[in-house]
């Protein structure tokens, strides 16, 4: 009986969010308690416009039937999970998978033309995410890259990454693919990587990456052209990039940001700790790390737009806890009873609250 009250609480909360559009209630639990079973049922449900929430279940969704692959995901959705680190009861990772694996097309989860404009909030990426096409209007939020996202020789327009953590170890975290495509406000706001971005050497296309942290210990940033780098902190090693703007980053080391191929800039704090409230130096992304500024740290006021330098400046309310900003958190919910007869009533206690942020 829990999870079809929790849903409809979701529910009533995200129809007044949404209110032009369905909301289709999806979960892979096979206990139920949702509209639809499976990801792939509730996407060919959906109209443009409509929302999907997937309830977190730790337990991947795949966007296809059995072995057969779907085509990219081609509707522009809002698809709406739990986020990487709630802090509730129980919490459950909402994860999705692919939805393609061919003898031409790699496992991964892609995207189409079509999908220009979904929204993306709260989701795990279990697999490698593709551009299928290029892309307009696309938006990422509290979701964690178990792999990395590929724009994978295609333009993009309006794509924003913000709060995400990008979690692939010392490989690539995003990659720009050939030198073909061009890439206009693509951005990378207050994210979390802990490996590198491979430009490809596509000197065409820009992005900007502002209030990142960057903790692998590689270069971050490989072939990396003409992008506009600010507010950030490097922690394990010395970022390179080609013809780009550094503006407001702290480093943790002594290289100089803007010395290579013609880039600029000013502001930047080199050989500097920025003294996180609990991280060591050399270690990768945890949960358990708390990216906040001791008192004293020279981060403090210290970005171009006078917050702090790091994920916690700027204005997208960044938080360890990865919690969705757009809905409501059920921290805890207790059924008051042990049975209830058919069509009867049971009486719940539930504990709600705002997002951290």
């Amino acid at each position: 009986m829990k999870k079809p009250i929790l849903l409809l609480i979701l529910l009533i909360c995200a129809t007044a969010q949404f209110s032009r559009a369905s909301v289709l209630t999806v979960t892979n639990d096979g206990s139920g308690g949702s509209q639809y079973s499976s990801l792939l049922a509730a996407y060919n449900a959906a109209t443009n416009g409509d929302t999907l929430l997937l309830e977190g279940t730790n337990v991947q969704y795949n966007n296809y039937a059995g072995s057969v692959p779907n085509s990219p995901w081609n509707k522009s959705l809002t698809v709406i999970g739990i986020g990487f680190n709630p802090q509730k009861d129980h919490p459950r990772k909402t994860r999705i998978g692919n939805n393609a694996h061919t003898s031409y097309l790699p496992a991964g989860f892609y995207i189409g033309a079509s999908g220009s404009g979904s929204r993306f909030y709260g989701i795990e990426f279990a697999v490698n995410v593709y551009s299928y096409g290029t892309l307009n209007n696309l938006l990422f939020e509290t979701c964690d890259f178990n792999g990395f996202y590929d724009f994978n020789g295609y333009s993009a327009s309006g794509v924003a990454f913000v709060n995400c953590i990008f979690d692939a170890d010392n490989t690539t975290n995003v990659s720009l693919g050939s030198n073909s495509n061009s890439l206009t406000n693509v951005q990378f706001l207050n994210c979390v990587f802990d490996g590198t971005v491979n430009g490809d050497n596509n000197t065409i296309g820009g992005m900007l990456f502002d209030h990142c942290l960057y903790l692998t210990s590689l270069n971050p940033f490989s072939a990396l052209h003409n992008a506009l780098i600010k507010n950030s902190i490097f922690m394990n090693a010395s970022p390179v990039a080609n013809n780009s703007s550094w503006i407001n980053n702290i480093s943790a080391f002594s290289t100089v940001f803007y010395t290579l191929n013609g880039s600029s800039g000013s502001g930047n704090l080199l050989n500097t700790n920025p003294n996180f409230v609990t991280y060591t130096l050399g270690s990768l992304y945890a949960n358990s790390h708390n990216y906040a500024l001791q008192a004293g740290s020279a981060a403090i006021g210290a970005a171009n737009d006078g917050t702090d330098i790091g994920v916690h400046g700027g204005y997208s309310k960044f938080h360890e806890s990865g919690e969705v900003l757009i809905t409501p958190i059920i921290r805890s919910m207790t059924i008051n009873q042990t049975n209830a007869a058919p069509g009867g009533t049971i009486n719940v206690n539930i504990h709600a609250s705002k997002p951290n942020e």
